[in-house]
Formats: structure tokens, sequence, C-alpha cells
């Protein structure tokens, strides 16, 4: 690869792990006035389970247990990202995952609901957030494009 196109890939990257890092953090961090014990962690795993209940696209049991696990998936993938191992498969997971929230943000505001995203920052589902998520959704396929090609680029120079 160029050394601008490694530059791009490194800082999209270093991006997606924020967001990740970020987002998954503000789910799992215990409410405000509370110390970080499990017990604390666990109501905010419960809070974010509630978020995705709110969406109605799930029954109880599956949104319960997506929203329980999701901000400490977010997390790792997040981690997974920074090591750069296996980029071009964490890369993908990223944006399938971020096309499922842009998804269920679009078909929330579509469907008249009027709720948090559930992403932690109290945003209400609407035109921005989608806006946002695609935003997000585009620069997970761009390092995921950059992953591959990078892989393609090795493959041909060892020929």
């Amino acid at each position: 690869l160029m050394p601008w196109r490694k530059a791009l890939l490194l800082a999209g990257r270093i991006l997606l792990v924020g967001i990740f890092l970020f987002f998954g953090y503000l789910k799992v961090r215990p409410i405000s006035g509370l110390a970080w014990t499990i017990g604390s962690v666990k109501l905010s795993l419960l809070t974010s389970a509630m978020s995705v209940e709110a969406y109605e696209m799930l029954p109880h049991w599956a949104a319960s247990a997506l929203g329980e696990f999701l901000p400490i998936f977010e997390i790792v993938l997040g981690f997974w990202i920074l090591s750069g191992l296996g980029l071009r498969f964490s890369s993908l997971v990223a944006a399938l995952l971020l096309a499922v929230f842009v998804f269920a943000i679009t078909w929330a505001y579509l469907h008249g609901l009027k709720i948090q995203c559930g992403c932690g920052d109290n945003e209400i589902v609407g035109p921005a957030k989608i806006a946002k998520d695609a935003l997000m959704l585009a620069l997970a396929v761009g390092v995921m494009v950059g992953a591959w090609r990078a892989v393609g680029a090795k493959v041909e120079n060892a020929r």
C-alpha cells in the first residue's frame, strides 16, 4: 500500500476504535452518582437492555439479552480492531453491526417511536441520529475496504 493509504487506514482504524470503546463505555459506566461495582455495571447493562426493548422489534427475552450483551461486545470489538489482528474481519463485523444500528434507528423513526437511541448519549431517534450512524457505517466500510486492499497488495507483491 502507498504510505498515504496506510496512514488513512490507520486513522480510520483509530476513529473506529474510539467510536466502539466510547459508546461501549457510555453503556457500561455506572449511572451518575454510583461507584464502579459489579452491581452498578449490571444496572447499567439493564438500562441498555431497556433501551433495546424500546425499539419493539424483538421479543422481551431477546431484546434483554441483546441489550446486556451489546455494550461488552462493542468494547471487545473496539479492542479487536485496535489489535489489527484479522482487521478484514473485525472491520466487517463493525460494518455489519453499524448497519444493524442504522436499520433499527431508521425503523424506529419511521414507526413514530419517540425513544432514545440507546447509544448511551441520550439522543432521540431521528434523521440526525440516522445520519451520524450512517457516517460511522461509511467509516467502517472504508476501513474494511482498506484492510482487504492491503491484504490484496501483499499477495500481489509476494508473486
